[in-house]
């Protein structure tokens, strides 16, 4: 992880240029050699299996389009699929359909199927994945393959560095985040990785502050090793990203950070946070100070509107504050701007 940041910083996230020679990324691109298939003799039970064609009552798992795959190989694999054999040619079939199409839902599956039944190397499986998963890398089926071979071997490999790296070539990716997801939630980080994903998010935050899926992983982090995490960090953690707020009022991912965020502080803390805009008379609790904070700030926007509803929706509150004045105070400066 270290690596991916000393090289997004040199670079300035130009995606392109990020590498990593330790975890081979991106590493070379995946050919294929067509030497088995234009064996005729792997393949000759195949071509005279009377029972072969299809069946009237329609197609195998999935229709294939035609226009994206070679006719032939999907013929073959319609077969294979149709006798229930699960073999190292079968594997073949798919890695050449997966390579035309990294999209194609019925070649990972019954890759997969293989997979299951065959002795080979998960690691080099997954090496074989993630270089599809470059070529295709929004594309869901060779995400859920890595999820797949991890699930099997019931070990993680060295997914939770690698996919970093594929982060940072899309800071975007929902398939990727939540690859990355998973793989915390299902095999578990101590204190020393929960302390590198914080710092990996702290990163990506300060990149792009605007990116909803770092936000959404921070929550997740937070509140899923919320032991490692001490009441001190939770309210520094919305006191620091309330002000970050202040200076980017329309960054509506940071909004639905602090709605989540402000939830779970006032379940462990209800006194004041100490922002610049409290008074020493401030008692509290979080919510109250960061309504305050909006309206003496005389600064507004449609994201910050929705921040102060949905503090309001909350009927814990009614007895610390004047709904109606504050609304009113918010009329006026919603009018001004």
């Amino acid at each position: 992880m270290e690596n991916a940041i000393a090289l997004l910083e040199e670079y300035e996230g130009v995606n392109t240029l990020v590498t990593c020679k330790e975890l081979n990324f991106p590493g070379e691109p995946f050919d294929i050699s067509y030497d088995m298939l234009n064996d005729e003799s792997v393949w000759e039970d195949l071509f005279y299996d009377d029972h072969s064609t299809r069946s009237s009552n329609g197609p195998f798992l999935f229709e294939i389009s035609k226009e994206v795959l070679d006719e032939r190989v999907d013929s073959l694999m319609r077969k294979l699929i149709k006798r229930r054999e699960y073999s190292t040619r079968g594997l073949y079939i798919t890695t050449i359909l997966i390579k035309l199409n990294p999209a194609n839902y019925t070649a990972w599956y019954y890759r997969n199927e293989c997979i299951n039944r065959l002795n080979i190397s998960l690691e080099d499986e997954l090496d074989f994945t993630r270089k599809i998963t470059l070529e295709s890398i929004k594309s869901y089926q060779p995400w859920n393959h890595r999820r797949n071979i991890c699930q099997l071997a019931n070990n993680c490999f060295n997914e939770l560095e690698y996919i970093k790296l594929e982060i940072a070539t899309s800071p975007k990716n929902q398939c990727a985040w939540s690859h990355l997801t998973w793989l915390v939630d299902t095999f578990g980080i101590d204190e020393d990785g929960i302390n590198k994903e914080i710092e990996f998010i702290d990163f990506l935050i300060g990149s792009d502050s605007y990116n909803n899926s770092v936000w959404n992983y921070k929550n997740f982090i937070i509140k899923r090793f919320k032991d490692a995490f001490g009441l001190d960090y939770i309210v520094k953690e919305c006191k620091n990203n309330f002000e970050l707020l202040m200076k980017k009022p329309k960054n509506e991912s940071l909004v639905n950070y602090m709605t989540n965020m402000l939830s779970y502080c006032e379940t462990l803390f209800s006194k004041c946070i100490n922002l610049d805009f409290c008074t020493s008379t401030c008692n509290g609790p979080p919510t109250l100070c960061i309504i305050s904070a909006i309206v003496k700030s005389r600064g507004i926007s449609t994201q910050l509107l929705t921040l102060v509803a949905h503090i309001l929706q909350n009927q814990s509150i009614d007895q610390l504050c004047n709904k109606d004045e504050i609304y009113n105070k918010i009329e006026v400066l919603f009018v001004c701007f």
